[in-house]
């Protein structure tokens, strides 16, 4: 699932492959770990970033993305929608907003980012619809934006039947929308419906056939990538997946920055935004904007604020510092990308929550080896730590390796390609394929892989202390 919470720290999941062959140890944990969860405390309630998203998370940057034409709107035909869609309103938000209840353990996090924004529809046709948790813009992206759904409380319907039913946001329906636009399904295909843009029943209704796999909601039960190959008539073209799992960004790729976009293609899982893509800074961000924070003064303070290894830090960000994507190199991306995928899988194992590291850069590997040494009683260094994330990333790798995904998995749908973007600020954006291979060849060799296969090496596995794992690819010769 697509979990935006975590804590501020986990309990044991990183001793299993972080630390190969090290025995589980128990201890009382010390004074030294208070220490160290209250000067990362101290980092979080130091952040800058406050206005609309104390009041309803980060619903408001969706409609920031709406004025630069960059909404993956209608299943990213369009990077615009009506005026008449709530997403250009985040402030009527606050018409369904009560005081909820804190999370996880009253964690700081969750009045500054939207954990514990809680809804409660009193009027009209949702009455009675009741969500914790409904701090993030996802719902608006899929269901506002992907499925052009024109109301709150039937955006926020969708959510809650998603979480209920323990589905993704959207998952195959704007794959669906598009196909009955298109004529290549039918009312005959939806016994007697009709699937159109913005009609919120009728998508509640498919949810519903989804999840009990029923009628045509049998076909989009297996993702879009399979229900296309299912349906045909050119189905496929209109199925945006990455390695098989439906486009999970809000954001169209035409439209956001080089980094982002290579790390949904590199991504493990596939086509989901959480892994890499929440933490990299490729421009300024628009609260810092409107606080009147000069470029030069951000990018002083985020660096003096981030946890990187320095030379890491010169070969991103160069010196003096940059900012932009236009200022990136091909080898500036990769790295920056690189990094916080180690980062993030080293996150997740730790069980700490996204926002501290993926998007306030607030933790790093410093304090995750902090952290660590002082639940675990077993010392460990940052790079030591990076090495623990380098190590989860290839081992994943080498798990999609053995069940068939290669190098041509990691690419965008030919959409992107294509079609470029045609309203808004970012009018005429198209992906370039050169340039993405480009990127990609950049990446498989500062990761140590094969460029042409995109796998990782023999010596890489080796190095990293996966030689089981090597051996295992090399008997099956996909190494």
């Amino acid at each position: 699932g697509r979990s935006h919470a975590g804590c501020v720290m986990g309990s044991k999941n990183l001793k299993a492959i972080a630390v190969r062959g090290t025995k589980e140890i128990h201890v009382a944990l010390p004074e030294i770990f208070k220490e160290i969860v209250e000067e990362i405390q101290k980092k979080i309630k130091d952040y800058p970033e406050r206005g609309p998203r104390l009041k309803i998370g980060s619903t408001h940057i969706v409609a920031e993305a709406a004025k630069r034409g960059i909404l993956g709107g209608k299943n990213y035909q369009t990077g615009i929608l009506p005026e008449s869609n709530v997403l250009w309103r985040p402030e009527d938000y606050t018409t369904y907003l009560i005081e909820g209840p804190t999370f996880c353990g009253k964690c700081l996090l969750s009045s500054y980012y939207g954990c514990n924004i809680t809804i409660d529809v009193k009027e009209g046709k949702f009455k009675g619809l009741y969500i914790q948790g409904a701090g993030f813009s996802h719902h608006v992206w899929n269901w506002g934006s992907k499925c052009a759904i024109e109301s709150f409380p039937a955006v926020l319907k969708c959510k809650e039947i998603c979480n209920r039913y323990g589905m993704d946001q959207a998952g195959p329906i704007p794959f669906a929308l598009e196909l009955f636009q298109r004529g290549i399904i039918t009312r005959e295909d939806l016994d007697g419906d009709e699937l159109e843009w913005g009609d919120a029943d009728a998508i509640i209704g498919m949810l519903s056939k989804i999840a009990h796999r029923q009628g045509f909601g049998d076909i989009l039960a297996d993702g879009s990538a399979r229900a296309a190959k299912t349906i045909g008539r050119e189905a496929e073209k209109y199925a945006l997946t990455i390695k098989g799992m439906e486009m999970m960004s809000g954001a169209d790729p035409r439209g956001v920055g080089m980094a982002t976009n290579l790390g949904h293609l590199t991504c493990l899982r596939g086509g989901d935004d959480l892994k890499t893509t929440h933490t990299i800074l490729e421009n300024i961000p628009n609260w810092a904007k409107k606080q009147g924070i000069t470029e030069e003064n951000y990018i002083r303070w985020f660096l003096n604020r981030l946890d990187m290894f320095d030379g890491v830090k010169k070969d991103i960000y160069g010196v003096p510092p940059r900012v932009g994507t236009s200022t990136y190199t091909p080898e500036s991306i990769v790295l920056m990308t690189k990094w916080y995928e180690d980062m993030t899988f080293i996150r997740e194992a730790l069980g700490i929550c996204l926002f501290t590291v993926n998007y306030t850069n607030t933790i790093g590997p410093t304090y995750c080896a902090k952290l660590f040494s002082a639940y675990t009683g077993l010392n460990i260094s940052p790079k030591e730590m990076m090495k623990a994330g380098e190590r989860i990333v290839n081992l994943i790798k080498a798990f999609n390796i053995r069940e068939g995904l290669t190098r041509v998995d990691d690419d965008f749908p030919s959409r992107f390609y294509s079609e470029p973007l045609k309203k808004g600020s970012s009018e005429g954006a198209a992906l370039s394929r050169v340039y993405i291979n480009q990127l990609l060849d950049t990446y498989y060799r500062l990761r140590g892989w094969n460029v042409k296969t995109g796998n990782p090496t023999e010596e890489k596995l080796g190095g990293l202390g996966l030689e089981d794992v090597a051996e295992d690819l090399i008997k099956r010769k996909l190494i």
